[in-house]
C-alpha cells in the first residue's frame, strides 16, 4: 500500500487555519500554498536578498501590514476581556511592545509576562482536604463532596496542581496550618502528590523538611500517588530513607490504611 502524497495530507487540514494569511488574500485555497510560500521564503532569504536591499521601507512596511492585518482581531480581544483577563493583558502587552519597542523585544516582553503569570498562578495551589466517599475506597475533596468522611487522626490533603520550586513551600505552610486547626489533632498526614510527575531537588528538600517538622511533633508523613519517574527521583534523595518503605503508597486508600493503627 503506497503512502498518500503530501498534498493529500495537507488538504486534510482545516481551512480555517489559513484565515488571515497573506496567501489567502492572494487567492490561495489550501495549505499547500503555505508550504510553497515557505519554500520560496527560504530560497529568497538564502539567494535573493540583494534584490530587496534598495526597496523603500514604506513598501516593506506595507507588505508586512497586509500580511499580518488578518491576525489583529478586535472581536477576539473582546472575547478575552470577557472570559480571560490575564490573557488579554498578554495580548495587549504584545501589541504595545511591538509598536513601542520593535517586533522581537515586544514579543519577548509578552512571553516574559506569560511566564510570570503562569508561575504566579501555579505557585498558589489550593490545598484540598480529602475524605472517603461513602460506599467506596476512593477519596474526594470535601468541598466538592460534602458527604465525604474524613478519617479521625489522619489528615489527608492534596495540592490542586503539580509541586515545583514555586509551590512546594506554600503547600508545606498550608499543611502546617491545616494541622493546627484539625480536631482531633492528627497523628499522621497523608499527602497525595499524584499530580506531580517530576520531583526536583527543591521539592524533595522541602518535603524532607516537612517530614522532620512533623516528626518532632510525633506526626508521621505518608506520600500517596507517587508516579514512576517521581519515585525514581525520590529514591535517590534522603527523603526516601526518612519515610521508609511504610511511608510511600500507590494510592490514598492504601496510605490511609497504613497510617491507621491496626
Amino acid at each position: 500500500m503506497t503512502a498518500p502524497p503530501i498534498a493529500g495530507w495537507l488538504r486534510g487540514y482545516p481551512r480555517k487555519r489559513l484565515r488571515g494569511d497573506a496567501a489567502v488574500g492572494a487567492g490561495g485555497r489550501t495549505t499547500m500554498v503555505s508550504l510553497i510560500a515557505a519554500v520560496l521564503v527560504l530560497v529568497t532569504g538564502a539567494f535573493l536578498t540583494p534584490l530587496f536591499t534598495d526597496l523603500p521601507e514604506a513598501v516593506l512596511g506595507a507588505i508586512v501590514i497586509v500580511a499580518v492585518r488578518g491576525f489583529l482581531r478586535v472581536g477576539e480581544l473582546r472575547r478575552y476581556a470577557r472570559l480571560d483577563r490575564p490573557s488579554l493583558w498578554v495580548a495587549l502587552t504584545a501589541v504595545a511592545g511591538v509598536l513601542v519597542l520593535d517586533l522581537l523585544p515586544g514579543l519577548l516582553l509578552a512571553v516574559a509576562l506569560s511566564l510570570a503569570l503562569f508561575v504566579s498562578a501555579a505557585s498558589k495551589p489550593r490545598l484540598a482536604v480529602l475524605g472517603r466517599l461513602p460506599g467506596t475506597h476512593r477519596f474526594g475533596d470535601t468541598d466538592e463532596h460534602p458527604d465525604a468522611v474524613t478519617i479521625p487522626g489522619v489528615l489527608v490533603a492534596r495540592p490542586d496542581g503539580a509541586l515545583f520550586f514555586g509551590s512546594v513551600n506554600r503547600t508545606r505552610l498550608g499543611l502546617l496550618e491545616l494541622i493546627k486547626s484539625a480536631r482531633p489533632a492528627p497523628y499522621a498526614v497523608v499527602l497525595d502528590i499524584g499530580s506531580s510527575y517530576h520531583l526536583g531537588v527543591p521539592v524533595l528538600d522541602t518535603l524532607d523538611e516537612l517530614r522532620e517538622e512533623l516528626a518532632r511533633d510525633g506526626i508521621a508523613l505518608h506520600l500517596a500517588g507517587v508516579r514512576a519517574r517521581a519515585g525514581q527521583e525520590l529514591a535517590r534523595h534522603p527523603l526516601a530513607a526518612g519515610l521508609g518503605r511504610g511511608g510511600l503508597h500507590p494510592t490514598v486508600a492504601e496510605a490511609v490504611s497504613a497510617a491507621v493503627p491496626s
